[in-house]
C-alpha cells in the first residue's frame, strides 16, 4: 500500500517520513473529527498505521499512510465520513486549518480552504471511496503563495489508506 520511488517518475527524492507513532493529540484530533462528522470513533480499534516516506521534486510532495483495524466495520465506519459532503467540507476545513496553525511560523496567516470532495473512484479502481482537493493561500512575511493539496482515500477490508499530493505555486504534475 505504501508508495515507493519506483511508483514515480524520474526526478523524485526520497525523505526520511517525519511521521512518528500516532501521540495522544492525534488521538484526540481523530476523536474530534469523528465526533464533527458524526461517526463513532475508530481510533481506540486501530491495530497499525503506518506511513511511507516522503517524496519530493522542486515544490512537491507525495506521501501515504495505511492504518489496519479489528474488523472491516471500523473501516466501513471511517468511509461513512464521506456521505454527507458538505459537513465533511466544515469539519475537514477545521482540522486543516488546526494543523497548518501548528507548523507555519508565527505571523502566518491562512486563507480559506475550498475543500473539493469527489465521490468513489470516478472510473478507477472501485476501492476508492473519495478524492479530496483544495488550495489554500498561505501569507508568511508578506509573500502569498498557493497551496494545493490532493488526497485519496482508499479501503479495503480492514485497511483504508491515503495517498497525499501537495505542492507550492500550482497542482501536481499529473
Amino acid at each position: 500500500l505504501m508508495i515507493t520511488k519506483a511508483d514515480l517518475p524520474a526526478g523524485w527524492t526520497r525523505v526520511k517520513s517525519d511521521d512518528s507513532a500516532t501521540t495522544a493529540k492525534d488521538a484526540a484530533e481523530h476523536a474530534a473529527f469523528a465526533q464533527c462528522v458524526g461517526i463513532r470513533n475508530t481510533e481506540p480499534d486501530k491495530l497499525t498505521d503506518v506511513s511511507s516516506d516522503d517524496f519530493t521534486k522542486q515544490n512537491s510532495t507525495v506521501s501515504s499512510n495505511a492504518s489496519s483495524y479489528k474488523s472491516a466495520d471500523d473501516v466501513t465506519t471511517d468511509a461513512s465520513a464521506f456521505r454527507d459532503k458538505a459537513k465533511l467540507g466544515r469539519c475537514m476545513t477545521t482540522m486543516l486549518q488546526s494543523e497548518a496553525a501548528t507548523q507555519l511560523p508565527a505571523g502566518a496567516k491562512l486563507g480559506k480552504f475550498p475543500l473539493q470532495v469527489g465521490p468513489g473512484s470516478g472510473g478507477g479502481p472501485s476501492n476508492v471511496v473519495a478524492t479530496i482537493s483544495t488550495s489554500v493561500k498561505v501569507t508568511v512575511s508578506g509573500t502569498t503563495l498557493p497551496v494545493f493539496i490532493n488526497s485519496v482515500y482508499i479501503a479495503g477490508k480492514q485497511i483504508e489508506a491515503n495517498l497525499v499530493l501537495e505542492n507550492i505555486g500550482a497542482p501536481v504534475d499529473a
